[in-house]
């Protein structure tokens, strides 16, 4: 059986979704206290740019995490 190109790439989307879904969870976890970009990309063996765009902006911008003192995510009191 042969699947399409367009459903493959469907079904790829929903795998990455679901995973980034949940690695956003695990980063909120591990924000409970205050952390770094360096230490969330360390915690998680990620690049720190790549944590930063794919996933702290966002995260910020969503209200999942803000930013404290100068260069700290932590946690947002909203749940999401």
């Amino acid at each position: 059986m042969i699947i399409p190109l367009s459903v493959q790439l469907e079904i790829k989307k929903s795998i990455m979704s679901s995973d980034k879904k949940n690695l956003m969870n695990k980063i909120v976890e591990f924000c409970l206290e205050p952390k770094t970009a360096k230490q969330i990309a360390e915690n998680f063996y990620m690049n720190q740019n790549t944590i930063r765009s794919h996933f702290i902006y966002k995260m910020v911008k969503l209200g999942t995490l803000k930013k404290v003192q100068f260069k700290s995510y932590i946690k947002s009191d909203l749940n999401l």
